[in-house]
């Protein structure tokens, strides 16, 4: 027979808590160019920059009129190295049990999405014909969110 000494009060409050998380680390998906004139030279991608350009669009023809209409295509319209920014994601869960009975008990728990709260961004706009060309407006992930949640267990 084990006999349980710690006071119920005090266990309520620094009694044991359960702390879990998944920590998300992902490249982002490479970016897709359409069939359109690129000059070659490296286009510096920084997908982690919404202010301004994202790479140097001064490497594509951007005139509507000047755009192949048919011709072969003769390279990759994805390539490896040009991604979307990664995708760095910490979401936790803290939980803590109340027991009032032998089998039965009270649980709280508090969860964290995106707990550092960091931006992914998405891609930047590839149609050079965009007025947006070469610009990223949008965000991949949700901002943090918290929840909680209160289960009874009967």
């Amino acid at each position: 027979m084990k006999v349980n000494l710690q006071n119920r009060v005090l266990d309520s409050f620094v009694g044991v808590r359960q702390l879990s998380g998944i920590l998300t680390l992902q490249s982002g998906p490479a970016l897709t160019w359409g069939n359109y004139i690129y000059f070659g030279d490296p286009i510096n991608l920084n997908p982690h920059q919404p202010n301004g350009l994202a790479f140097d669009a001064s490497q594509f023809v951007t005139a509507s009129a000047q755009q192949l209409a048919d011709n072969i295509r003769t390279f990759n319209n994805q390539f490896n190295n040009l991604r979307r920014d990664m995708t760095k994601q910490l979401d936790l869960t803290l939980s803590k049990s109340f027991k009032f009975a032998e089998r039965r008990y009270i649980q709280f728990r508090l969860e964290a999405f995106n707990a550092t709260n960091r931006v992914t961004f998405g891609g930047p706009q590839t149609n050079p014909t965009n007025s947006a060309f070469g610009t990223i407006s949008s965000q991949a992930n949700t901002p943090r969110r918290i929840e909680s949640g209160l289960r009874l267990v009967w």
